[in-house]
């Protein structure tokens, strides 16, 4: 049966002294918004109606483990800066080593173009290997990277050092952004996300800081300290709990949830243990058979004999996911902000900032003025962390990419007066480029990187992450490799006058037209917004099913032959097909009658009821489902009477089935929605 996101069941989890509370239709709420329904399936209810907030002992470990993962954000910011420093000492310098315009455009280019690749490769070694050891192993060639471009003497040693600079950036980003996700709350999860832009911008600055005081190679070597300091704090902290169950570690992923719960004891969290464990094998729809006779293998159990949750999935499969509207509709959103983001901030000239300076003739130091950008770029992280609960993604992106489309074109017009016109104002470069590093991380800057972590769904998270992380490299390197060039053609000014006018018309439009807000939703709820053929949920909670494609629901009766042990795989998808119908029947009728919305909450406790009758099966190693075969016919049978007397009751009301026949041109919700939550009709 199709289950909303095995992801949201974490987000919301309290305390281990949270009572359980009660749910509409009296059945036991677990701690993390999820009900067992009465009879032991999970159900997803609205866990942001939950009046209880989280105390500071639940957030602390989700912050510290975010923290160490920050780190290597740290990193990133600095290989990034990296080149800014280097090129500004060594561009047609009059040492033994120096650098052409065409040379500084690949060294730029290299440590970008790269990124893709370590971005690619991560997102499939990270469902492998898992999230805390990539963190851990990337620091290896971040540290080779560092020492090389110390000890450098040519230039082909400085590209190698960029190569694996651009390499390990990448590499690092998929599994950073995917624990981000799975360690945090809702109410963490916006800004903890948020918060690795301040490392990132934390690490330009700390390079720009130390390039204004001291040379290039001191820089290195200083730097080389950080990775080392980064893979300590990591290793601190534990692996993603949803990556342990996915991969049937159960005992492990109880010790991860109970640390990240506020270092409570395993006892404590065994709801909320459960219910994501429950929810993990139905997402990845796992099929357990123990009958050495089936045809179907049984799948691996865990310390305690329990079936344990195996995320089986090769990677022909996990590409062709990518084909999912669940997946190809956040791929497109997020690559396409990542194009809209680099035109209007300006990115390709960032590692050619200190060039411009020394073009635009200020009155700062060249080396200075960079750290004066780097600083607003800091508080623009910092007033986005703030602001993006009660403002939203959606209208903090449009401030910001509107404001940096402005300040490109002033940048613009003040390098067309200034060449031209001989028009020199004091300050206003630096200026001008420190609002544009403010507004820039604001939003557009932020958001994108929030959106890996919430976007995709739990399967394709790893690919999606990396695919998109790709791009913003690719399209950064194209940016950068393309600056030198455009300027020579088109002047400073013309190159800003192209990128604002890209990241002005089209990237608003963009961001207005295409962007949903997800600021506040769950993780499930924003995997649903994917899977409709429209950004945002529909107002309208209703199912329109046409006539014709309606036919009357026919149960087997007891007199049919029934084979003597029937494959476990088989029952359940017949009785899935069966009530799936009978729901969306009952559904389409509930318009023209009234009072019917407790039905379908009753049909779906029949089906609960039914699954754990499977389950209770299951776990006493029952091979002869006769008996719940016996059962599914009376169930059907009852059913199939009221559905007729709602049916009939319904078909003498001819004007509401008028109107109901032109409802059928409205979009259809997924069944999945129908069968995880039954009060979205009431």
């Amino acid at each position: 049966m199709p289950i909303i996101d095995a992801y949201s069941l974490i987000n919301l989890a309290k305390e281990s002294t949270t009572r359980p509370t009660r749910s509409r239709e009296g059945s036991e709420m677990c701690p993390n918004g999820v009900t067992n329904g009465g009879n032991g399936v999970a159900v997803i209810v609205d866990d942001m109606n939950d009046p209880e907030k989280p105390s500071w002992r639940t957030s602390a470990p989700q912050i510290l483990a975010t923290m160490a993962q920050s780190m290597l954000l740290l990193s990133l910011g600095m290989f990034v800066a990296a080149p800014t420093m280097v090129i500004g000492a060594l561009h047609n310098s009059t040492g033994k080593l120096s650098m052409t315009s065409q040379e500084a455009s690949w060294f730029a280019g290299l440590l970008l173009i790269n990124q893709p690749v370590g971005s690619l490769l991560s997102g499939f070694v990270q469902d492998f290997l898992g999230r805390k050891k990539c963190m851990i192993l990337v620091n290896v060639p971040q540290v080779a990277a560092w020492i090389l471009l110390f000890t450098a003497q040519s230039m082909t040693a400085i590209y190698v050092a960029a190569v694996m600079m651009g390499f390990s950036c990448g590499f690092l980003e998929a599994p950073s952004f995917s624990y981000v996700g799975e360690v945090c709350q809702p109410h963490l999860r916006g800004r903890m996300a948020s918060l690795t832009g301040v490392f990132v911008a934390s690490g330009t600055l700390l390079i720009y800081l130390l390039g204004a005081v001291t040379d290039w190679r001191t820089l290195s070597a200083i730097s080389t300290s950080v990775p080392i300091l980064t893979a300590i704090c990591i290793f601190q902290v534990p692996e993603s709990p949803v990556w342990l169950v996915m991969n049937g570690r159960d005992d492990e992923a109880k010790k991860a949830l109970a640390w990240l719960r506020g270092w409570v004891s395993t006892e404590s969290i065994v709801k909320e243990f459960e219910c994501l464990k429950d929810h993990i094998r139905s997402r990845h729809h796992e099929k357990v058979i123990h009958n050495r006779g089936s045809e179907y293998e049984p799948v691996p159990i865990t310390e305690s004999g329990a079936p344990a949750v195996v995320q089986k999935s090769g990677w022909r499969e996990t590409i062709s996911c990518l084909a999912k509207p669940e997946m190809s509709r956040p791929l497109k959103m997020t690559v396409s902000f990542f194009f809209f983001y680099h035109c209007a901030a300006f990115n390709g000239s960032r590692p050619y900032l200190v060039v411009i300076f020394k073009q635009l003739h200020t009155e700062v130091d060249p080396f200075v003025g960079p750290v004066m950008a780097v600083v607003c770029l800091i508080m623009g992280t910092i007033t986005c962390i703030i602001c993006i609960r009660k403002v939203g993604k959606r209208k903090l992106s449009l401030i910001s990419i509107i404001c940096c489309s402005l300040i490109t074109c002033s940048i613009g017009v003040y390098a067309y007066l200034h060449k031209n016109e001989g028009l020199t104002i004091p300050l206003f470069p630096e200026m001008m480029f420190s609002c544009l590093y403010f507004f820039s991380n604001l939003g557009i800057g932020v958001i994108p990187w929030v959106l890996l972590s919430e976007v995709f769904p739990a399967r394709g998270r790893g690919l999606g992450g990396g695919i998109s992380a790709a791009s913003y490299y690719v399209f950064w390197f194209l940016a950068s490799k393309t600056f030198l060039y455009l300027e020579s053609y088109i002047s400073l000014s013309g190159v800003c006058f192209f990128y604002s006018a890209i990241g002005g018309i089209a990237g608003t439009s963009f961001v207005y037209f295409c962007l949903p807000e997800t600021e506040g939703k769950t993780l499930g709820k924003i995997v649903a917004i994917n899977q409709l053929t429209k950004p945002q949920l529909p107002r309208k909670k209703v199912i329109s099913t046409p006539r014709s494609a309606i036919e009357r629901p026919t149960a087997r009766t007891p007199e049919q032959p029934t084979p003597e042990c029937k494959s476990k795989k088989r029952l359940e998808y017949e009785t899935e097909q069966n009530l799936i119908e009978q729901i969306n029947e009952l559904t389409r009728v509930h318009l023209s009658t009234p009072g019917q919305g407790s039905r379908i909450g009753r049909l779906q406790q029949e089906l609960a009821t039914l699954r754990a009758s499977f389950s209770k099966a299951e776990n006493n190693h029952i091979n002869d489902y006769n008996m719940l075969e016996q059962q599914y016919d009376m169930e059907i049978q009852s059913m199939k009477g009221t559905l007729d007397e709602v049916i009939t009751s319904a078909e003498v009301k001819n004007n509401q089935v008028k109107i109901l026949e032109e409802n059928t041109k409205k979009p259809l919700v997924p069944i999945d929605l129908i069968l995880t939550d039954h009060t979205y009709y009431q």
